[in-house]
Parts: structure tokens; sequence; C-alpha cells
């Protein structure tokens, strides 16, 4: 069950999240997912982060409801299938890696209409391209070298609202994929060409 963080309120009532990430499920296939807010932030909610490990087709069901009642009980509940297709070892040019988050399967109270996405996928190869629904999604390139072209990159990354780069020093190598809000009801699929 997704428990919604309990949120300190100042004194105009914005709501502070202190810190969270809630690690949701691993599969034997090793597909991670966890809700990511970043600490200190004034933000409610933030974003979904999947953490790909790709190694032929696995499959996750998130499952979500409201956090605070026995409502589920009653099917006030969702749940999201998501599903990874690549090669065993997706490392070759030519490779595919598919991410595909279906549309939400039930509701709840307080269950938000769309969510943003932060999608890590961990590969040897800087990709070729990035698509989401079959539009290309644009590359957030470095620019220069060193501590401060890495910062910049980062900071880029974050202020935009969609956009992708691969970091080759991230855990052997990660392709970040940002991506805007997405609709609950429609889901959406994400292919990576390396």
């Amino acid at each position: 069950m997704l428990q919604t963080p309990r949120p300190d309120s100042d004194a105009t009532g914005t709501r502070r999240i202190a810190s969270e990430s809630l690690h949701l499920g691993e599969t034997s296939d090793r597909l991670l997912v966890q809700r990511a807010i970043r600490t200190g932030l004034w933000i409610w909610p933030s974003f979904t982060a999947l953490d790909v490990y790709p190694s032929g087709k696995t499959t996750f069901s998130l499952y979500e409801d409201d956090g605070t009642t026995q409502k589920y009980r009653a099917g006030g509940f969702a749940r999201t299938t998501i599903t990874v297709e690549s090669p065993a070892t997706p490392d070759a040019a030519g490779d595919t890696i598919t991410v595909n988050v279906g549309p939400a399967a039930g509701e709840y109270d307080g269950m938000p209409g769309s969510r943003r996405y932060l999608v890590d996928v961990h590969a040897t190869r800087k990709p070729a391209k990035v698509t989401v629904g079959g539009r290309a999604v644009a590359e957030i390139s470095q620019t220069g070298q060193g501590r401060q072209a890495q910062d910049k990159l980062k900071a880029d990354f974050e202020a935009a609202t969609e956009g992708w780069y691969y970091d080759a020093a991230d855990r052997r190598g990660v392709i970040h994929v940002k991506l805007g809000p997405q609709a609950l009801s429609k889901g959406f699929t994400v292919v990576i060409g390396l």
C-alpha cells in the first residue's frame, strides 16, 4: 500500500514535505519503483520515479490508495501495470528498451488526474533517440567539461519540463528521462533506441 507522507504545515497552511523516498516494490527482475519527493522543497505532490534495470521482459503492478482510510477494502484503490521490454543485456547499437506505463485501473479519493515522471534506465550505452508516445524527447546536452559543466547539465535537466540526458558515470550508466504531466487514465510508452 502506498503510504502518503504526512506533511508538516506552516502558519499559512502551506504543506512542507520533510522528505520521502518510498520504495513501492521490486520484482525478481529488478524493476524498482519509488515515489520521489526532494528533501525540504515546498512541493505536493512531486513526481513518480521509475528506476529501471532492463533485462528481458519484466512487469510490475503499482498499487495506490488514499493512504489514510480503509476505503481500499471497498475498492478505493488503483493499480497501474508497468512493463519493461528489452534484450536480456541491452548494450548493443540498435537495441531497444521499452517502458510502458499502462492506464491506472480504479480510483481513490484524492487521486490525481495526471502525474510527472522521472524514468531512470540503466544502460551502458548512450541512446541514439528517446521517444514518448512516438514523439521525440529532446536531449539536454552537456556543454564543456568538469564539475561545473556537470552541475549546469543537472540544473538544466531540473529546470526543463521534459528532456533526457545520459550519465555514463552514474551507476555504470543511466539514461535520465524527465516527462511532463501524463494522464493516469491513458498511460504512456517510453522507447529508448540505443
